[in-house]
């Protein structure tokens, strides 16, 4: 697996992996990275994921179509009301209790934790 972006976190390990067609699929290991299962149930088919970040007991993803967010250390994923699907999220910081994205070309909206 040739992975480009990897969230470790107490929550679990998540990491997405281009195969060489150049698609995208997101995997998840709760042993450390021993072990590892395919987790994008819910995310765009093919999406280029380009940011992980964990805040409390959820996970979001930037993609090239907007903020998805787990509240199951990652097994499933919906849609954050944070972003549309216009949106390329191209990065994440935190700051105290809020989540802030970098939306390419442009400022970013904040995105408040909720559960999955």
């Amino acid at each position: 697996m040739h992975s480009s972006t990897i969230l470790a976190a107490a929550l679990a390990v998540i990491a997405v992996a281009a195969d060489s067609r150049g698609g995208h699929a997101v995997f998840r290991s709760t042993d450390g990275g021993r072990t590892w299962s395919r987790s994008d149930r819910g995310l765009p088919g093919d999406s280029r994921i380009n940011a992980f970040e964990s805040f409390g007991e959820s996970i979001f993803a930037g993609t090239d179509t907007g903020i998805f967010v787990s509240g199951d250390r990652g097994v499933g994923w919906r849609r954050s009301g944070a972003s549309t699907a216009a949106d390329r999220i191209s990065s994440f910081a935190v700051l105290g209790t809020s989540i802030f994205a970098g939306v390419a070309g442009s400022g970013g909206p904040t995105a408040q934790p909720s559960p999955g």
